[in-house]
């Protein structure tokens, strides 16, 4: 649980580096390397989850973990959508979504 949870803060960290940037209006390959750098997080964060989920049921302790496997699944399906819109819409236009990605306390 300790590793989705350090994979789920560096996603965290990558969406906030992009907004920050978004915010300054950067423009071109430093943007673009941000998107890329949060998307990036946010697999891992998803290839974590799986490993999460998967040791866990193993162990039979699913009962024990699965609110909190649940709500980690949400935040990182959250930032893969996140990405995805922001690739298809751009970054100006989904900066609303991004500071309500950088607010959800789940």
């Amino acid at each position: 649980m300790d590793q989705a949870h350090q994979a789920r803060k560096q996603a965290d960290q990558a969406a906030a580096r992009l907004r920050d940037a978004a915010a300054r209006d950067l423009v071109g390959r430093t943007l673009e390397s941000d998107i890329d750098r949060l998307e990036m997080a946010a697999r891992e964060f998803g290839r974590r989850m799986v490993a999460v989920s998967d040791a866990v049921a193993s162990c039979g302790q699913s009962d024990q973990f699965a609110a909190e496997i649940l709500s980690l699944q949400k935040r990182c399906a959250q930032m893969l959508e996140t990405v995805q819109l922001i690739r298809s819409d751009g970054v100006s236009s989904t900066l609303p979504l991004l500071d309500h990605l950088l607010q959800d306390p789940t």
